[in-house]
């Protein structure tokens, strides 16, 4: 179906799916908080966590609060975020105590994985559909292996290492217990911090 210049096809399927994935990606626009804040960044991101938390925790008890959000990013959410917690909750917190645990130059690492890799990783799993590997499929659990890899070597780690930490991220990606939101900056944070 073809729609005139002055209007955009509706969100939807994988339009919608990928802009979820671009909205991830625009978290790169987050590395100007150290930027400007410098060792006080990790204090930003908690006090944006908490501040999303309150919201959060309004918009799903309020009436008013879920018309709010339906109007403003209904469509990009998940049906399971109704009644539960946005990803955007864990995003924050995920970075909030990775720039606090491990630093800025670790929290920034873990925030371009987790702007980039993870939203990748999403895409692939759509495009090309494959059997399950673990949690998630085969396709996107390579795909966030082989992003976080030439992330981790333009970071300027070692080759080895790259790929030691891709193959970690990637599962840890793939097995999150929790939303990965929360656990990959986590997971960065300490693999930098410990290893890199």
């Amino acid at each position: 179906m073809t729609f005139p210049p002055n209007r955009r096809p509706p969100l939807s399927g994988n339009n919608l799916e990928l802009a979820r994935r671009l909205f991830h990606l625009s978290g790169l626009v987050l590395l100007l908080v150290p930027y400007f804040f410098g060792d006080k960044a990790g204090w930003v991101f908690a006090l944006l966590a908490l501040l999303l938390t309150i919201f959060d925790w309004w918009r799903r008890h309020s009436p008013l609060g879920q018309r709010f959000l339906r109007s403003v990013a209904g469509r990009l959410m998940r049906t399971y975020e109704t009644n539960a917690p946005v990803a955007t909750v864990y995003y924050f917190w995920g970075l909030a105590l990775s720039f606090l645990l491990f630093g800025n130059s670790c929290g920034c690492l873990a925030l371009v994985v987790l702007a980039v890799a993870d939203p990748l990783a999403g895409l692939g799993g759509r495009l090309w559909p494959t059997p399950a590997f673990l949690r998630k499929t085969l396709s996107g659990t390579l795909v966030c292996f082989v992003s976080t890899t030439l992330i981790f070597w333009l970071w300027k780690i070692t080759l080895l290492k790259a790929l030691g930490g891709a193959i970690l991220t990637a599962l840890l990606e793939n097995l999150s217990p929790v939303d990965d939101n929360l656990v990959l900056p986590l997971g960065v944070g300490a693999l930098c911090h410990f290893f890199f």
